[in-house]
């Protein structure tokens, strides 16, 4: 996953786990491939998903890639099992690493992808392996297992190859490896132990306006909240979707199961997680967890799976004419206009900025990933240059200051620059962090109004980058229509 707001992984990744004859056997040999020191888990079992009857009801199986669930990812239908660990880091823009794991279907190998990548295969710890164009390696872990990891560094690879040819059990954390015993259909998890700073949860909390005078005791809320174990989400995709937040301590919950809530759709408000539907879910405290259970709206379900973007290519099509550069192109331009609708659509009535920000990074994510053999070059470019403006948007929508040039039709950006709020959090130091610019003590108000103004301040810019984005378009829709010399649009 590219660019993810890491905040986004208290929501986590996607997984999985189906309960039918021979699953079990082949979840644990996938899980057992994944690297050590991952404290993120996503397993998808989409062979299942697929059977579920809203997904048969929709036709999702029959659908590429690009328009599976509604184009909210780009898991291939053709995967049956997916897992994928990270290693994140809050408030930091990517993952240190991530490592997917999926079983290939009889047609599909090595050699293919490598086709489709238009990359040679070499070998790395003593597997074939491939280096894509995403910055992401393949791996033959086995003749029908494929391993992918992102960055593709190869020192790192290596030593998780030289480490799975030498284990035999999982390397995922306890906590990890109970959420993939979870039934449902999509579990998504993170485990977070030992990584909230107590102090600056403490002082987080008593400066939140939202919260602050309403928790019935800050302190025990702060001490239970430095036992948090991790977070986990499963939805049940039926005729409906249910979905069911559980957040997990080594304490005993009590009579805090209302104020943990508050905690949660505060931070999911400010940080943009867009999951509105869990504002209003039905409490229940057990023990050491407590579990928001809620129906789970189509927005919500996007949201969730747009987190996920998939390491893996899509299948190379059996008939000859699907892969020529006409239909390769019109299917990207179409995934492009698509994901553009539906951004503008999922936005239209968010009032949350923070939450609209995610969604520009995210889809930005989705094109950058969308499959592009046979595409022609122009047409790639401008799926670039849309990418690229989106997460411009999404920087100016956080308060970053954006600047246009009209004349080149280019933007710049320094995401380096802290504008002086984005390192207000609850997190401690660590490798790959830098203190706070600000005390979070005192002036968490003050912050949070100089970015609103910071954004207020952008708005005409970010009207200008839409309008270089649709004028781009035309342009290319023009331009295809001239080459192919037939009718090329999204339709």
């Amino acid at each position: 996953m590219s660019r993810l707001t890491p905040w986004l992984f208290w929501i986590g990744l996607v997984l999985c786990v189906a309960k039918v004859a021979g699953a079990d056997d082949q979840l644990n040999t996938l899980v057992r491939n994944v690297p050590e020191g991952g404290n993120s888990v996503a397993i998808v079992r989409v062979a299942e998903l697929l059977k579920s009857p809203r997904a048969i009801k929709e036709g999702w199986a029959d659908k590429p890639a690009t328009e599976f669930l509604a184009g909210a990812t780009a898991i291939p239908s053709w995967v049956e099992t997916l897992i994928v660990s990270s290693l994140v880091r809050p408030e930091v823009p990517e993952e240190v690493w991530s490592v997917g794991i999926v079983s290939l279907p009889k047609d599909l190998k090595l050699d293919q992808i490598a086709q489709r990548e238009a990359a040679s295969i070499s070998s790395v710890a003593g597997h074939r392996a491939i280096e894509s164009a995403h910055n992401t390696f393949f791996v033959e872990l086995t003749p029908d297992t494929l391993g992918t990891m992102r960055p593709a560094i190869r020192q790192s690879a290596a030593r998780w190859l030289r480490a799975c040819d030498n284990r035999a059990t999982s390397a995922l954390s306890p906590y990890l490896q109970q959420a993939t015993t979870r039934p449902q259909h999509i579990v998504l998890a993170l485990d977070m132990a030992d990584m909230i700073s107590p102090t600056r949860l403490r002082e987080y909390l008593r400066q939140s306006s939202q919260l602050r005078g309403q928790m019935s005791d800050t302190e025990r809320v702060c001490d239970l909240l430095n036992t948090l174990r991790g977070v986990t989400l499963t939805v049940q995709v039926t005729e409906s979707l249910r979905a069911e937040l559980s957040i997990d301590f080594d304490s005993e919950v009590g009579d805090l199961g209302p104020d943990v809530r508050q905690v949660f759709v505060e931070i999911a408000q400010t940080r943009g997680l867009g999951l509105n539907d869990f504002n209003a879910s039905e409490l229940v405290t057990e023990g050491r967890s407590v579990r928001m259970v809620t129906g789970l709206s189509d927005e919500g379900l996007r949201h969730v799976m747009s987190l996920v973007v998939s390491p893996l290519p899509a299948k190379r099509a059996t008939k000859p004419s699907e892969a020529t550069e006409y239909e390769a192109s019109k299917r990207y331009y179409s995934a492009i206009v698509r994901s553009l609708e539906d951004l503008e659509r999922v936005t239209k009535n968010v009032t949350n900025l923070a939450s609209i920000a995610t969604w520009h990074e995210n889809h930005a994510k989705k094109i950058e990933h969308l499959p592009n053999h046979d595409v022609d070059r122009e047409l790639l470019d401008f799926g670039s240059s849309v990418s690229a403006k989106l997460r411009a948007l999404s920087a100016s929508l956080r308060g970053t200051a954006v600047e246009i040039n009209a004349d080149e039709k280019s933007i710049t950006y320094n995401v380096q620059v802290d504008p002086g709020w984005s390192q207000v959090n609850i997190w401690g130091g660590g490798a790959g962090y830098k203190a706070p610019s600000m005390n979070v003590s005192s002036n968490l108000k003050e912050v949070r109004e100089r970015q609103a103004a910071a954004i207020s301040r952008g708005s005409q810019k970010r009207e200008q980058i839409w309008t270089m984005i649709r004028d781009e378009q035309a342009s290319i829709e023009r331009k295809m229509r001239e080459r192919f010399g037939r009718n090329f649009s999204a339709k």
